[in-house]
């Protein structure tokens, strides 16, 4: 939804709002203000039939924070009986970014997928989540990966960091990869283990490429193996994402 060109109805979904977005009162110490979010809107809303999803951003003021502390709440919302419900999982959904949208299975709506980061102080996982509409209950939630997980890891931004990992770099896309006409994620990642009694002594290197998506209602993981596969599934990925580190290895990786 544009927030302009759809002003009236997005107005009227931002007044059931108002509580959430009540700014934090400032922290009374300043150099202990981390959970104070002085800043709060609302940046993207989605709409199919009377569910609309709405996408809450908190910020801070403090300038060195504004480019990392920033958290975001997500909650579906009925247009019709005005009821509304947080969207929750295990961890908190920081430096949240739209993806695409995306056909995992049937149904009445694409799925919305965007990627966030576990955390921001600490050795953060990017994580890549799908909402899906129940058409039963008209309610936007979290889709269920493998594993019951509501988030597939699609790069480890904290690898290498210490020194264990060589030669990391991931590269991930969604798109209809094995051609039975229905989208799945697909995670490429290449490094190389480091032996802590002799470091001096390179460990072989690792590619691995893994398939997230349904069949049959259920999710399902599949790890490809075969090389031919591996390079073409990559080749797909580097041209959607062209500029990634890890299209610059050479095909053989």
């Amino acid at each position: 939804m544009d927030s302009k060109q759809q002003a009236a109805t997005w107005s009227e979904v931002a007044a059931s709002f108002r509580q959430e977005l009540v700014p934090d009162p400032p922290a009374v110490d300043p150099n202990n203000s981390m959970d104070s979010y002085t800043r709060k809107q609302i940046t993207r809303m989605a709409r199919c039939g009377d569910a609309v999803i709405v996408v809450l951003e908190k910020s801070t003021e403090i300038k060195d924070q504004q480019d990392w502390n920033r958290l975001y709440e997500l909650y579906s919302y009925n247009f019709s009986t005005k009821e509304k419900s947080s969207i929750e999982a295990k961890w908190p959904f920081w430096m949240w970014k739209f993806d695409a949208l995306a056909r995992f299975e049937d149904g009445p709506s694409p799925d919305i997928t965007f990627e966030a980061m576990s955390c921001t102080e600490c050795e953060p996982a990017i994580l890549l989540s799908s909402l899906r509409l129940n058409s039963k209950s008209q309610k936007w939630e979290l889709r269920q990966w493998s594993k019951g997980d509501v988030g597939v890891e699609v790069a480890d931004a904290a690898v290498g960091i210490d020194g264990e990992v060589e030669e990391y770099s991931t590269v991930s896309g969604i798109g209809d990869f094995d051609g039975k006409g229905y989208d799945e994620v697909a995670v490429w990642n290449h490094y190389r283990n480091v032996d802590d009694k002799a470091p001096d002594k390179p460990l072989p290197a690792v590619t691995t490429l893994s398939l997230f998506g349904y069949q049959n209602g259920l999710p399902v993981e599949t790890e490809v193996k075969n090389l031919v596969e591996m390079a073409r599934i990559k080749q797909r990925l580097c041209q959607m994402n062209p500029r990634n580190d890890a299209c610059k290895y050479p095909k053989s990786k």
